[in-house]
């Protein structure tokens, strides 16, 4: 890698672990619709903000990608893909 790549790899994988964290939290506040049933959607608790932000997030991104590529990252030393597509 040159110059800044290092660097740069760095902050791609962190981003992509943040987005990874971000599908789980849309499970947690699909289970908390679950639990907690049509109280949970009543506006006074903006949970539905919350899960909407989630839900776009994971749909713009490819999870299970971004996993596999930090992981080769951590364990391997593979740098990310450098695009604007990762």
């Amino acid at each position: 890698m040159a110059g800044g790549e290092p660097a740069l790899a760095e902050a791609a994988t962190e981003v992509a672990q943040a987005q990874v964290v971000a599908a789980a939290a849309l499970r947690a506040a699909e289970r908390l619709y679950d639990v907690g049933g049509a109280s949970a959607t009543r506006r006074e608790f903006n949970f539905d903000r919350h899960w909407r932000n989630a839900r776009t997030l994971v749909s713009h991104n490819p999870i299970a990608h971004k996993a596999r590529v930090v992981g080769d990252y951590l364990l391997n030393a593979e740098p990310p893909p450098l695009t604007g597509f990762f």
